[in-house]
């Protein structure tokens, strides 16, 4: 489900000329032992530009860094949790981590400021939260699938004209059934675009729904680029239950009404819901049989209010982020009997990587609301859910547990990882060839990335973390391309978002690691399952090492299960 949380609008001229770029929840918690790395291992000498990926139960919790020579160094540490499984409330450990200058006794620990505080959950991602749940259920229960091996009856594809009736969700528990009665207003050679027959005035004309529908299959004569080649490239084939060759797209005000008044901007833009490709029978009473998405109509007389140049902003992100959850739902449930469908926070992370690749690739054209460009329309949410990600990765998951509503935050986190897996183990410079492999195949979460790339997750989450901070860093040259995001320049990008829109980007490069210029440090928190905590050790001239201790609060080592690791790269 594609969702939005209200926002102002944005500048036209936002990102102008981006296409050619190539907290924890602890604070100072409770006062913990005193820890020390005496005897201590060797010092970990690196050249600037190197980076080491160290477990610390194999080190006694401790790295050691070298006295600095006469031009001073400076380090990057990310204390990590690289745990890859889904648990009902996400996996996590309680950690401490000090600093210490060498030449100097131990001190107290001090305190250590909380950036950001996690944020309320809103409808809509409650909202997508139950319909992900919700299919993996159905798709475990039996008789879940229509019969196997039985040829599928010749369906009659739609027409311009014809009347159709579906079932809709009437509630954000989806726990009954609206009957809509909609009119096919475009055919194409992939889509089915049904407009419901009773919508609010002011709303689509032909010629918007004619281009969205162009968009999505590029019209009759299949012109490419277009979101269903886009899509089909990078993340597989669809199913086709009915057997009308078509994927239908419901345009209904039913949609506008899950989101109520909108209560603290939170919108349900449009969703796909896997048990439309379920029989109705075995307790799935609401299934359409058939390919379909929904979306939301412009609506300017009440309830949650949409302009019609909103909604024609909003919605082709929309038809491509959910038509990889379709993709990816046949892919894993009626291609691979036996799977259920992919864990939430890879799922979500290849949804906003089809938005990427739309705004890359679909080249500038109508139907972009206001924005300035596709990309604009394509990649501003993922834009700021990365900003708010990176603000405070210790507050947050990439690895989305069951109970999570999957927040901004988390969004955020699910498309930067997928999109820098994307940069460093695909075969072609898009990406799609990783994330065909992640989509077609019976693993999930981490263990399908584990197969795809070969590496492992306790060595990619501590590579990308420290890259979530490096990519781009001036006078910074990384021995490991894996230190960077070659796909884009967020440093440039954040920066303008910050001098356009201070309100929506706070400052001009989201990820400020702490910092000490003494070797002094001390904070306790919380590592949550693919994140952690970012710091700087600026060493000037001539100065001591430097002995850094990660452990648990009690003093403890950490349990195997959690993926506990340091990364470290020598910044100069």
């Amino acid at each position: 489900m594609k969702s939005f949380r209200r926002r102002a609008t944005l500048p036209l001229c936002l990102l102008a000329g981006v296409a050619a770029c190539s907290s924890g929840d602890g604070g100072t918690g409770p006062t913990v032992p005193e820890l020390s790395c005496s005897p201590g291992p060797a010092p970990t000498v690196m050249n600037a530009g190197e980076y080491r990926i160290l477990n610390p139960n194999l080190s006694e919790g401790c790295i050691r860094l070298p006295a600095a020579a006469a031009s001073g160094a400076e380090y990057l540490i990310a204390a990590l949790s690289t745990a890859g499984q889904v648990t009902s409330t996400g996996v996590t450990i309680d950690y401490a981590m000090q600093g210490m200058n060498t030449a100097a006794p131990a001190v107290a620990p001090l305190p250590s400021p909380l950036l950001e505080a996690w944020r309320p959950s809103g409808t809509a991602e409650d909202f997508h939260a139950m319909l992900r749940i919700r299919e993996r259920a159905l798709a475990a229960s039996p008789g879940a699938r229509f019969g196997a091996g039985a040829p599928p009856v010749q369906g009659i594809p739609p027409v311009v004209g014809v009347k159709d009736t579906f079932q809709v969700c009437g509630s954000t528990t989806c726990s009954f059934f609206k009957t809509v009665i909609a009119t096919a207003k475009y055919v194409g050679p992939k889509g089915a675009i049904f407009l419901d027959d009773v919508v609010p005035a002011g709303g689509f004309t032909q010629a918007d729904i004619d281009t969205l529908g162009i968009l999505f299959d590029g019209g009759v004569a299949g012109t490419a680029p277009n979101m269903y080649q886009i899509d089909t490239t990078a993340f597989g084939r669809e199913s086709d239950i009915d057997a009308n060759g078509k994927v239908i797209f419901l345009l209904t005000d039913a949609v506008n009404d899950l989101s109520g008044s909108c209560t603290g901007g939170s919108i349900i833009l449009g969703f796909f819901y896997g048990g439309d490709l379920l029989p109705r029978t075995g307790g799935n009473p609401g299934s359409n049989e058939a390919e379909i998405f929904y979306g939301l109509v412009p609506n300017t007389t009440g309830g949650c209010a949409v302009s019609l140049n909103f909604v024609k902003q909003q919605i082709a992100p929309v038809f491509i982020h959910e038509f990889q959850h379709m993709i990816s739902y046949n892919q894993h449930v009626l291609v691979r009997p036996g799977v259920s469908g992919e864990e939430v926070w890879l799922n979500e992370g290849l949804s906003h990587f089809a938005e990427e690749l739309g705004g890359r690739l679909l080249g500038d054209g109508p139907g972009q609301g206001l924005a300035s460009s596709r990309l604009v329309q394509f990649m501003i949410p993922n834009l700021l859910n990365a900003n708010d990600y990176l603000l405070d990765p210790e507050a947050h998951f990439l690895i989305t547990p069951d109970n999570s509503t999957g927040t901004l935050q988390e969004r955020g986190a699910n498309w930067l990882f997928v999109r820098w897996l994307a940069d460093h183990y695909a075969v072609d410079t898009l990406g799609t060839s990783l994330t065909r492999q992640l989509v077609g195949t019976s693993l999930l979460g981490s263990a399908n990335v584990q197969a795809a790339t070969g590496a492992t997750m306790s060595t990619m989450v501590p590579l990308w973390q420290l890259a979530n901070y490096l990519d781009n860093l001036p006078a910074f040259t990384p021995v490991e391309e894996k230190l960077q995001y070659p796909s884009w320049d967020f440093r440039y990008i954040y920066d303008t978002l910050n001098a356009q829109r201070p309100d929506l980007v706070s400052r001009p490069y989201p990820l400020r690691p702490d910092s000490t210029t003494t070797g002094t440090y001390s904070r306790t928190g919380t590592l949550r399952g693919g994140s952690g905590r970012h710091l700087r050790i600026l060493q000037p001239a001539a100065a001591s090492g430097v002995d850094v201790i990660l452990a648990r609060k009690s003093g403890e080592g950490f349990p195997d299960d959690r993926g506990v690791r340091f990364g470290v790269v020598r910044i100069r």
